[in-house]
This record gives structure tokens, sequence and C-alpha cells, in this order.
């Protein structure tokens, strides 16, 4: 199932219904779409051509372009806009030193958009079990909520259950240093004090990601 990514609810698994997910596989495709056209326009600009489209110029073309192609006139340009501001955090990240070149996203393999700011907080909470999500141009999606953890675990419990996860998980799960990721965007990977809105908050000062500190960390 495509991986929509929401601030506030990535510990949550999606629970569409039938027709949802094709819509929902059809906004993955429309951000991938982007993605691929505003990485092919930076692959190709040259220096003659004077500076590369900034983000706003992009957002521009892109009004140009859901003008002229229903498909992507189907799609959500908050969705779409993202993918523009996602991939130019990608380009930041680049350039800064902190992250390998941005590359082509593939279907079947880049299944994904992301969801910020105060849409990503559009969550009704209808049990404890079960959630519902406001997705662009879908309407509410049903979200499972991750199982709750006792509130107390001895080290040796977690040790063990991290050792049989890594077994079964082999080459998909590995440990992971704490250092630093309560001030590391996982959006961005960008790291600094500043991120740490308060106790409770996490709001990187790169990309404008915000999301419960826990949760990011």
């Amino acid at each position: 199932m495509a991986d929509a990514r929401f601030e506030r609810v990535s510990r949550f698994r999606l629970s569409p219904t039938p027709v949802q997910e094709v819509l929902l596989l059809e906004q993955c495709g429309h951000a991938r779409y982007v993605w691929n056209l505003g990485l092919e326009q930076r692959l190709r600009w040259r220096r003659r051509q004077g500076p590369t489209p900034g983000p706003a110029e992009q957002n521009r073309q892109l009004t140009d372009a859901r003008a002229a192609g229903p498909w992507l006139a189907g799609g959500s340009a908050t969705l779409q806009q993202q993918a523009l501001r996602d991939l130019d955090q990608a380009w930041r990240n680049f350039f800064a030193g902190t992250h390998d070149r941005p590359t082509w996203r593939r279907h079947g393999r880049h299944e994904g958009f992301r969801i910020v700011g105060a849409q990503a907080l559009r969550i009704r909470h209808d049990n404890r079990h079960w959630s519902a999500v406001l997705v662009p141009k879908i309407d509410r999606v049903k979200v499972r909520r991750s199982r709750d953890l006792p509130d107390r675990k001895s080290h040796r419990i977690t040790r063990d259950r991290a050792g049989r996860l890594e077994e079964k998980a082999s080459g998909r799960v590995g440990r992971v240093d704490p250092a630093y990721t309560s001030q590391t965007c996982h959006a961005c990977g960008h790291r600094a004090p500043e991120n740490r809105e308060s106790r409770a908050v996490f709001r990187c000062v790169a990309c404008g990601h915000r999301a419960d500190a826990d949760v990011n960390a």
C-alpha cells in the first residue's frame, strides 16, 4: 500500500477502502511525476540559462502544467507543491554535503507523498484503536493506531525483543544511535538544537517539518 506520511500519524497504518487505495496511489503517482519533472529540469539546466528555477518559479510552472493536463489537475495541488518543496530541500541537503544527490522516483518503489502544516493535524480520533485523517481530494482515510507499549519494561525485555525483531527482519531492521535524535529532523535530516521548539514539539528550522518530539526522535 502507498506510504502516505503524516506528521502526527507516522506510527499509524493506513486502512483505506479499495476505492481510496486507487485514489491514494494516483496521488502518489502525481507526486512522483512532479518530483521527476523538477529533477529533470535541474539536471538539464545549463549555466548559460541563468539561475536554476527555484520553488516559486517551479510552482508557477506547475500551475501551467495542471491547466494543460487533466490527469495532473485531478490531483491535489497541495501534495504536488509539497513534492517540489521536498525536492528543493533535497538539493539544499546535497549542496550542504549532508545527503546524496536527489535521484529519480520509480513506480512501485517510491509510492508516497507528504502532508505537512495544518492539514497534517486534521485527525479525527474515533476510538482507542482507530482514527481518520483528512487527505486532500480523497476525504477521510481510516488509520489503525499503533499498539500501546507498556509503561514499564526491563532492559532485558527490550533487548530480547529487539534481538528477535532483527532475526525476523534481517537486513531491514537495525540499531539506531540515539545521539542527537531529538535534534535531528526525520524528514530532511537537518540537525540543530533550535529544532526543539519545546520539550513536546519538534519544528525543523530548515524544512518546516513539525511533529511530536518523541515521534520525530
